[in-house]
C-alpha cells in the first residue's frame, strides 16, 4: 500500500482482517521488517515525512489463532490407552509452556476431563499434566493410535514439543491416571492348639497402603472342613466364604473376627484356612487379586514373606480324641437349668416332647451309642456314629405338674479307621427340665336355690396349678359372663389374696407341700329372675423371675380355665310383710278401737341399707302389703300425711302399736316364705304458730312514743284454738297505752288469751310505749312469745322461751335511741416565743359536756412544717405522728382526755397548729366533726368563741438563729514569687435560720497583687476586701475565689472573717477577728471562731540566669584549631 502525503506528521492505522489477530509491535532489531501496527488498537506510533521523504518501513503483521487440548481420563486398567467406558476426570491442572518449558497459562478440565488452550500464535509448546491426588500416570505413547493414547511423560507429567502452524488445532494431547492402591491382608488365630469342639476365632486385617482409596474390595476365606462357621462380626457370607469390604480409604484398616467350632476331620488340609483378596476396582501396585495365596508356589502360606501381600494363611493342629456330645430338648428347648421349659398343663393333659441330638465331637467314629433316660428309661441306640455327625432320637410322655428334672446318657465305643475297637467307651450326659403348669378356676354362690329376685354373692378363686419356685402368673384376669368387663388384681371386686402385693401369682409355698399357697379371690353379688348356669373364664401369662439374679423372662405361654354354677328360682321361697296406718286420736301410740285407719297414705320399701325398693299407698281402710319379696332384710317407710304428726313410738303390743321411728321402721328380717303383718304406724294432727314483732321506729329521740306491732299466723295444716300471747314490756319503756286484741296489762306484762285462728289465718295485736332515758341497765328488747294452744304446734312449744327466742312462736324488737355529746377542745402551748431550734410542748384538752357518753372518738393533730415532732403523751388512746391522729376512742359525759405534742421549732414553714375533732359516733350538740377549725371564716382559729368549741388553734413566733462557718485554702502553699494564686473561701450557714445581711471581708495582705475574683453569690471589691453575701438559706455555702500574684517581698498571711450579720450566731461574733483564742495561730485553729480562717504562704526565691556561646573561626579547615568562648 502507500499514501502520497505532503510533509508532515502521520499515523497509519490497519483494520485487523475477519479471523486474523495481530502481531507483537516492534520485534526484532530491523524496522524495515518488523510489525509496527498496535495488536489492539491498530495503529502505528506518529510518522514524520519531510519534504521528498519516501517511507516504506510501516508494516501490519497479523496471524491465524492455533489452539490445542483434548482430553484427560481415568485409565482403570492402567494401559496407557482410553478405553471404552474410561470416563474423563474433572478439575486436572494442566499448565501450557513454550518449548524451552516457560509457564505460558493454566486451566483445569471440565466435567468431562477436557481442556482447549484457544487463541494462541504459532509456535512451539509443551502442555504439562499435575496428576491429580490418588492417582498414577498411565505409561506414555502406547499403542499406534496418537489420538487415545496418553501423551505426558509418567516422570514429568509433560509431552514432547508441539509445533502449532497458523490456524492449526491440535487435538491429540491427551494424558491418563489411573488409580493405585496397596492391599496387605495379614490372617492369625487366637488358638493354634485347640481340640475338636472348641470355638476358636480367625481374625482377618486388611489395611489399604494407599496411595488412592480402594473400592469393590472382596475377601474370601472359605472355611475347611475341619471348621463349622459360629458367627462373624462383619459383611461375611459363611456359605460363598466372601467378606465383602467395599470402600477402603488410603491408610485404612478393617478386622473381621470368624468364630468357627472345631470339627473332628480326618481329610486333607482340613485345618487350614486361607483368606485372600479376590477382588478390587483399583490396580494393587505389588499384588493381584484372586491368583491364590501361595503365588511364589513354594507350599508355603503360613506369613509366607515372598507370597503376594494380598493374601496369607492361619492353621491349627487338633488331636485325634473319640468324645460324644449329647444335647437334650425339652419341647424344642435347651432346658439344662431349672425351671426349663414351661409347659401348659390343662384339665385334659398335655404331652411333652424330649429330642435327643448325639453328636460324635472326636476325631474318632464311635459304634453301639446307646442312649438312655434316668426317668423315661431306653430312648435309643446308634450302631454307628463316624465322627463329626450327628442322629437325633425323640421320646413323648405326658406332661407332669410341678417342676420335672430328667437326665440323658449317651454312651457309645471309639473304633480306629479299621473298625477295631480303639480305648474305652465314652459317654455324656444331658440334664433337661420341664415346669407342668396351669391355672384354676373355682366359682362358687352362696346359694343355688332362690326367690327370683334374691340376690346371690358368688366368690371366684383363682390359683396356679404346679408351678415352681420364679414360676409367675401375671396379667391374670378373669371374665364372668355376669360383669361387664374383666375381674382385676386390685379391681372392681377384689377381696385380696396376693401375698406379696406385685398383683402376680406367685409360686409361694409356705407349707413346704409343692403346692403354692397364693390365691387371688373376687366376690360380688347381684340379684336374679331366672334360673342361669353361669360360667366364669381366667386367664394369665406365664413369666419366669430368676430367684438368683431377679431376672424377668416372659415365657411366652398363655395358660386359661372355666368354671360353671348354676342358680335355680324358686317362688315358694319369695316372703311378703304390710299392715296399718291409723290416726292415733289419743296420742298414746296403740291402735285404740275406734280410732279409723288413714288412707292413701305413701309407703315406702326400702331395703336394709335404706336404699328405695318400690312403694304403695295404704287402702282407704289404712291397710297396705308388699308381696313376692326375696328373703332378707327390709325396712318400712311411712310418709307423714298431711296435717299430721307420728305418735310415739313401740310401747306396746307389736301388733298393735306403731313401729315407725322417724318414718321409718327397724330392719326387718324376712326368711324365706314368711309373711311380716305386724308393721304399723300412728299419725295425729299438727298446727303451726309463728309470731313476728315489729316496732315502728327503730332509733327514736328518747322520749318519743313508739308502736309495737305482734302478728300471729296459724300456718296450719289445723285450726288453732286456745291461743294465748305474752309480752313483758322491759324498762327501757313506759307508758303503756293503746293495747289491741282484747290484752290485759298486768304491771309491765301484757295478756291475750282465747284466741282462735283459722289455719291459713293471723291476728294482729298493738300497743304504744313512750322511750326512756340512756342509762346503765336499761333494756329495749321487748320479747313476746305464744304460751299456750290447744293443739300441737309442727315446730315449736308454747310458753318456753329460753331467752334467745329460737323457735318461731317468739320474736323480740328493739330500739336504738339516739345519744347526744358535746364534746369540747381546748389547746395551748408552753412558749409562744422560742427561739429557732426550741422544743415547745402543746396540750390538746378534750372534754365530753355530755349527756351521752361519746364513742369512735378521734382527734387530728397533724404539726405543720414550721415544727419537728419529738415526742408524745396521751391520758387515753394513741397517737399517730405521721398522720396527726389522737384515737380517743370511748368518752364518757364529764371526762376530760389530755394528749401533749412535743416538737423542735424550725427555720421556717407554717407555725399555725389546729386540733380538731375528726370522728365521732354520736351527734354533737353544737359543733360537727372534721369540718374545719375556723368555721366561722373569719380567719381567727386562736380562742375564738366564734367557731365551733370542738376545734382550737395554737401558734409561736420564733426567733431565728444561724451558724455561719468559714473555711479558707490556698492551691499553692510553696508557689515562687512571680507566680499566681488562688485563695478560695467556702462560707456555710449550718442553719438552722436563714442568715441575712451577711458579709466578710478578705483583704489580701502586701504579700500579694490582686489579680482577679470570681463570687457564687454577691459581690466583692477589691479595694476594701468586702465581700457582700446578703441572705444565706439554712444549708447553704458560696464560694469566694481570689486570685493574686505573689510577690517578692510583704505579708503573706490572707484572712477572711465574717464582718456582719442581722441574726445571733450560736457559737461566733461578726467582726471580732480571726484568732478570737490570741494564740496566735489561724490556719484551721480549732480554737478559734468558725467564722473566720487564714492561709499563707511560703514563696521560693527567683532569678535569670542567662548564657552566651561563641567560636573565634565559623569555617576552619580539618586539623585547624578553634576557641569556644562561654560567657
Amino acid at each position: 500500500y502507500g499514501f502520497p502525503v505532503d510533509p508532515g506528521s502521520y499515523i497509519v492505522e490497519f483494520v485487523t482482517p475477519g479471523g486474523f489477530t495481530g502481531t507483537p509491535q516492534d520485534q526484532g532489531g530491523d524496522d524495515t521488517v518488523d510489525s509496527d501496527a498496535d495488536p489492539n488498537t491498530g495503529l502505528t506510533g506518529t510518522i514524520t515525512v519531510n519534504s521528498g521523504d519516501v517511507d516504506l518501513t510501516n508494516d501490519a503483521g497479523y496471524y491465524e489463532p492455533a489452539a490445542l487440548g483434548n482430553f484427560v481420563w481415568s485409565d482403570d486398567n492402567a494401559n496407557g490407552i482410553q478405553d471404552p467406558g474410561e470416563a474423563g476426570i474433572p478439575g486436572v491442572v494442566v499448565n501450557l509452556l513454550d518449548d524451552l518449558g516457560n509457564f505460558l497459562q493454566t486451566m483445569t478440565t471440565d466435567a468431562n476431563g477436557e481442556f482447549w488452550f484457544t487463541d494462541l500464535p504459532p509456535g512451539n509448546y509443551i502442555v504439562e499434566f499435575v496428576s491429580p491426588a490418588g492417582f498414577d500416570s498411565s505409561p506414555q505413547d502406547q499403542g499406534g493410535d496418537d489420538t487415545v493414547d496418553s501423551d505426558a511423560d509418567p516422570v514429568t507429567g509433560r509431552t514432547g514439543v508441539i509445533n502449532l502452524e497458523s490456524g492449526e488445532t491440535d487435538p491429540t494431547n491427551d494424558a491418563g491416571f489411573y488409580n493405585v492402591i496397596d492391599l496387605e491382608l495379614e490372617k492369625s488365630v487366637n488358638n493354634l492348639t485347640p481340640n475338636v469342639g472348641d470355638n476358636i476365632i480367625f481374625t482377618i486385617a486388611v489395611t489399604n497402603q494407599g496411595p488412592s482409596d480402594a473400592s469393590g474390595v472382596v475377601v474370601t476365606d472359605q472355611l475347611p472342613a475341619g471348621f463349622i462357621f459360629v458367627s462373624s462380626d462383619g459383611a461375611y457370607n459363611a456359605g460363598t466364604g466372601e467378606w465383602t469390604i467395599g470402600n477402603l480409604a488410603s491408610g485404612a484398616s478393617l478386622t473381621l473376627n470368624i468364630t468357627v467350632t472345631v470339627n473332628a476331620s480326618n481329610l486333607p488340609d482340613a485345618y487350614l484356612n486361607l483368606a485372600e483378596v479376590t477382588a478390587a476396582n483399583e490396580v494393587d501396585i505389588d499384588s493381584t487379586p484372586n491368583d491364590g495365596v501361595d503365588t511364589d508356589n513354594d507350599g508355603n502360606v503360613v506369613d509366607d514373606p515372598d507370597d503376594d501381600d494380598d493374601g496369607d494363611a492361619a492353621e491349627v493342629t487338633v488331636d485325634l480324641v473319640a468324645s460324644v456330645d449329647i444335647e437334650k430338648s425339652t419341647n424344642g428347648q435347651d432346658a439344662d437349668t431349672t425351671p426349663g421349659t414351661i409347659v401348659a398343663v390343662p384339665n385334659g393333659g398335655a404331652t411333652v416332647n424330649w429330642e435327643y441330638v448325639v453328636t460324635n465331637n472326636g476325631t474318632l467314629d464311635l459304634t453301639n451309642v446307646v442312649v438312655t433316660d434316668n426317668q423315661e428309661g431306653l430312648v435309643c441306640t446308634i450302631p454307628f456314629l463316624a465322627a463329626g455327625t450327628s442322629t437325633t432320637c425323640n421320646l413323648s410322655g405326658p406332661a407332669q405338674l410341678g417342676q420335672y428334672t430328667n437326665l440323658a446318657t449317651a454312651t457309645g465305643q471309639p473304633v480306629d479307621e479299621n473298625g477295631v475297637p480303639f480305648g474305652n467307651p465314652v459317654s455324656d450326659s444331658d440334664p433337661s427340665n420341664y415346669v407342668g403348669v396351669f391355672i384354676n378356676v373355682e366359682k362358687v354362690a352362696d346359694k343355688t336355690e332362690i326367690c327370683a329376685g334374691e340376690e346371690v354373692t358368688f366368690t371366684l378363686r383363682v390359683r396356679m396349678l404346679g408351678g415352681a419356685p420364679g414360676i409367675q402368673l401375671r396379667d391374670v384376669s378373669v371374665v364372668d359372663n355376669n360383669l361387664p368387663g374383666m375381674l382385676m388384681p386390685n379391681g372392681l371386686y377384689w377381696l385380696g389374696g396376693d401375698l406379696n402385693g406385685n398383683g402376680y401369682i406367685d409360686f409361694i409355698d409356705n407349707n413346704n407341700d409343692g403346692v403354692s399357697d397364693e390365691e387371688f379371690v373376687w366376690t360380688y353379688s347381684l340379684p336374679y329372675n331366672q334360673t342361669t348356669t353361669n360360667t366364669a373364664m381366667d386367664e394369665a401369662t406365664v413369666w419366669f423371675v430368676d430367684p438368683n439374679t431377679n431376672q424377668e423372662t416372659n415365657t411366652g405361654v398363655v395358660v386359661m380355665n372355666t368354671a360353671d354354677v348354676t342358680v335355680t328360682v324358686n317362688q315358694n321361697l319369695c316372703a311378703s310383710l304390710g299392715d296399718f296406718v291409723w290416726d292415733d286420736e289419743d296420742r298414746d301410740g296403740v291402735q285404740d278401737v275406734g280410732e279409723p285407719g288413714i288412707g292413701g297414705v305413701t309407703v315406702n320399701l326400702l331395703d336394709g341399707g335404706g336404699n328405695f325398693l318400690q312403694t304403695t299407698t295404704t287402702a282407704p281402710d289404712g291397710s297396705y302389703s308388699f308381696t313376692n319379696l326375696v328373703p332378707g332384710d327390709y325396712i318400712v317407710e311411712f310418709a307423714t300425711p298431711g296435717g299430721y304428726d307420728a305418735t310415739t313410738s313401740n310401747v306396746g303390743d307389736d301388733a298393735l302399736d306403731s313401729d315407725a321411728v322417724g318414718g321409718q321402721t327397724g330392719i326387718i328380717n324376712l326368711s324365706a316364705g314368711e309373711n311380716d303383718d305386724t308393721n304399723d304406724a300412728g299419725f295425729y294432727q299438727l298446727i303451726d304458730l309463728e309470731l313476728v314483732k315489729t316496732v315502728d321506729n327503730n332509733s327514736p329521740n328518747v322520749g318519743d312514743v313508739v308502736t309495737f306491732t305482734i302478728t300471729v299466723t296459724n300456718q296450719g295444716p289445723q285450726p288453732a284454738t286456745g291461743v294465748a300471747v305474752e309480752d313483758v314490756v322491759p324498762n327501757g319503756y313506759s307508758g303503756i297505752t293503746n293495747i289491741t286484741g282484747g290484752g290485759v296489762l298486768g304491771g309491765s306484762t301484757i295478756t291475750w288469751s282465747g284466741l282462735n285462728i283459722a289455719a291459713g289465718a293471723s291476728v294482729i295485736l298493738t300497743f304504744d310505749v313512750t322511750v326512756e332515758d340512756l342509762g346503765v341497765g336499761v333494756d329495749y328488747l321487748n320479747i313476746a312469745q305464744v304460751t299456750a294452744a290447744d293443739q300441737f304446734d309442727t315446730d315449736s312449744t308454747p310458753d318456753n322461751d329460753d331467752g334467745d327466742q329460737s323457735e318461731d312462736d317468739e320474736d323480740n324488737e328493739a330500739v336504738i335511741p339516739n345519744a347526744l355529746v358535746d364534746l369540747e377542745l381546748e389547746k395551748s402551748v408552753d412558749n409562744a416565743g422560742p427561739n429557732v431550734g426550741d422544743n415547745v410542748t402543746f396540750t390538746v384538752v378534750l372534754t365530753n359536756q355530755g349527756p351521752s357518753t361519746a364513742t369512735g372518738v378521734s382527734v387530728g393533730d397533724q404539726l405543720p412544717s414550721g415544727y419537728t415532732y419529738v415526742s408524745n403523751t396521751t391520758s387515753q388512746g394513741s397517737y399517730n405522728s405521721g398522720t396527726g391522729a389522737w384515737t380517743v376512742g370511748t368518752l364518757t359525759a364529764g371526762q376530760s382526755v389530755t394528749l401533749t405534742l412535743t416538737a423542735t421549732v424550725n427555720a421556717a414553714g407554717d407555725y399555725m397548729n389546729l386540733a380538731e375533732v375528726t370522728a365521732q359516733n354520736e351527734p354533737d350538740i353544737d359543733s360537727n366533726p372534721n369540718n374545719g377549725v375556723d368555721t366561722d371564716g373569719d380567719g381567727a382559729v386562736v380562742d375564738d368563741p366564734g367557731d365551733e368549741d370542738d376545734g382550737d388553734g395554737q401558734d409561736v413566733v420564733p426567733g431565728a438563729v444561724v451558724d455561719l462557718e468559714l473555711e479558707k485554702s490556698v492551691n499553692n502553699t510553696t508557689p515562687t514569687v512571680g507566680d499566681n494564686v488562688t485563695f478560695t473561701v467556702v462560707l456555710t450557714n449550718q442553719g438552722p435560720s436563714t442568715a441575712t445581711g451577711v458579709s466578710v471581708t478578705d483583704q489580701l495582705p502586701s504579700g500579694y497583687a490582686f489579680v482577679s475574683h470570681t463570687a457564687s453569690q454577691g459581690s466583692y471589691v477589691s479595694g476594701t476586701g468586702a465581700w457582700t453575701v446578703g441572705t444565706l438559706a439554712a444549708g447553704q455555702s458560696v464560694t469566694l475565689t481570689l486570685t493574686a500574684t505573689v510577690n517578692a517581698a510583704g505579708d503573706y498571711m490572707n484572712l477572711a472573717e465574717v464582718t456582719a450579720q442581722n441574726e445571733p450566731d450560736v457559737d461566733s461574733n461578726p467582726n471580732n477577728g480571726v484568732d478570737t483564742d490570741g494564740d496566735g495561730a489561724v490556719v484551721d485553729d480549732p480554737g478559734d471562731e468558725d467564722d473566720g480562717d487564714g492561709q499563707d504562704v511560703q514563696p521560693n526565691a527567683l532569678v535569670d540566669l542567662e548564657l552566651e556561646k561563641s567560636v573565634d573561626n565559623s569555617t576552619p579547615n580539618v586539623g585547624s584549631n578553634v576557641t569556644f568562648t562561654v560567657v
